[in-house]
């Protein structure tokens, strides 16, 4: 799942920071001046790293949150940089506005990513001799430490504009929905259907089939038609498809009392009173989340 993100913020910092000499292979000591962060701000303003959910299985300690990988190190793209943003952490792809350091994990190591650029700007230079000189960890951490000062220097006006703590609670059941689609994170099984079941009729390519599937031991449990799908599978219309049978099963997942189990019940039971192939209310509701789903995971 991915998304490109970037930064604002309004911290309060120095005029200066010393990078700490400890921390590098080498006696280097870099002090960064004023200039320095407006121009390594004014910079991020125009990196642009794919961003890619993962498990937070996938993290290392030093760095559990976000973290970047160089070109060729992520099988799943191989051919460029990405930054890996753990999916268990909403604000780091949503920053809030009463928040100024949720995105701070991620523009730490966007930073790491661009001392890779070959950027001739004085206060790049400095950064990639400290940053190639630390072993990983130190670099994260060093990274973290420059995030509040690089923040400040976004302005009033930051590439992604954060949301109120009200907007983002909203933004909870479309988050849950990419949580379960990211791979290697447990909950949603994915199967062809079983020897002697077919597609239903009112979904056939992919669909939602609830908990009844004996091979999964009562896991909700997406169906997939492989011929089906092996000739429409780069296309809109299938990863509508997917995409609405994660927010079902996601849907029917949720508490009983939340609002998403209820308007999935109703949409299940007023399907069920025409025909178990029918599928015509369930993916009206599923319709009503795509837009929001696909924002969270595809820019």
């Amino acid at each position: 799942m991915e998304r490109r993100t970037f930064l604002r913020g309004g911290a309060a910092a120095a005029a200066a920071f010393a990078v700490p000499a400890a921390a590098c292979a080498a006696d280097l000591a870099v002090t960064l001046e004023k200039p320095d962060f407006a121009q390594i701000a004014e910079t991020l303003k125009h990196v642009r790293l794919m961003h890619v959910w993962r498990p937070a299985s996938a993290f290392p300690a030093y760095s559990p949150l976000a973290l970047y990988k160089p070109r060729g190190s992520d099988p799943q793209h191989p051919d460029t940089a990405v930054l890996w943003i753990n999916v268990d952490h909403l604000e780091l792809m949503t920053p809030r506005t009463a928040h100024p350091d949720d995105e701070d994990p991620a523009l730490a190591q966007t930073m790491v990513g661009a001392t890779d650029l070959a950027l001739e700007l004085p206060s790049w230079q400095k950064l990639r001799a400290v940053f190639r000189a630390a072993p990983p960890g130190d670099r994260a951490f060093l990274a973290l430490k420059l995030t509040p000062r690089v923040r400040q220097d976004f302005g009033t006006d930051p590439p992604t504009p954060h949301i109120s703590d009200d907007e983002f609670a909203a933004e909870a059941f479309p988050f849950a929905v990419v949580r379960n689609m990211t791979p290697g994170v447990p909950g949603v099984e994915v199967d062809a259907p079983p020897p002697g079941k077919t597609m239903p009729a009112g979904s056939p390519f992919v669909a939602y089939v609830g908990r009844g599937d004996a091979r999964h031991h009562g896991a909700p449990v997406i169906w997939g038609d492989n011929d089906k799908i092996a000739a429409i599978q780069d296309t809109p219309v299938f990863a509508s498809a997917l995409m609405r049978a994660y927010i079902l099963a996601t849907a029917d997942m949720q508490p009983p009392e939340s609002a998403e189990k209820r308007a999935y019940e109703a949409a299940r039971l007023q399907d069920a009173a025409i025909s178990p192939d029918t599928f015509t209310a369930r993916n009206a509701f599923a319709v009503g989340y795509l837009s929001r789903v696909r924002a969270l995971v595809s820019h």
